[in-house]
């Protein structure tokens, strides 16, 4: 059977900090037959330029709820620094899918909260950690192991 073609996902990030423009640009930018990075959301508009520029990036947003309001998206990364729990909960309301860097929230309730958007949503929450497969990382866990 045929394959047919797969249009990119249009992703919205929020958080233009380090591991936004180090790890995570990087990956889906050079992976441009499965996403399409629209918009960039940072508190710090001139953070969210420049990596915006960096990237070339066409959508610069002051906040979150902003960039969902105004890009069309199909999902949203959260790599922002701080609490993640309202940028989920804002993404997953608005019918995107979500992936989320550690740590998803800080306490039970945000983890409630979630919960209770992510089922009325109907759409995927993924959290990810970009140091799993990091070598620094793999070895330590080679040395702890061995010790």
């Amino acid at each position: 059977m045929k394959e047919l073609p797969v249009s990119p996902l249009k992703v919205g990030i929020v958080g233009a900090g380090e591991i936004a423009s180090s790890v995570h640009l990087p990956i889906l930018t050079r992976r441009s037959d499965l996403f399409e990075v629209v918009a960039i959301a940072d508190l710090n508009i001139d953070a969210a330029h420049a990596v915006a520029d960096r990237f070339n990036v066409e959508g610069r947003y002051s906040s979150t709820q902003e960039m969902i309001d105004s890009a069309t998206l199909d999902m949203v990364a959260v790599l922002n620094s701080g609490s993640h729990a309202s940028h989920v909960i804002m993404a997953l309301n608005a019918g995107l899918d979500v992936f989320c860097e550690k740590p998803l929230a800080y306490s039970q309730a945000e983890i409630n909260a979630i919960e209770i958007a992510l089922q009325s949503s109907g759409k995927k929450l993924m959290v990810g950690y970009m140091k799993t497969f990091d070598p620094a990382v793999n070895m330590a866990q080679t040395n702890i192991k061995g010790s």
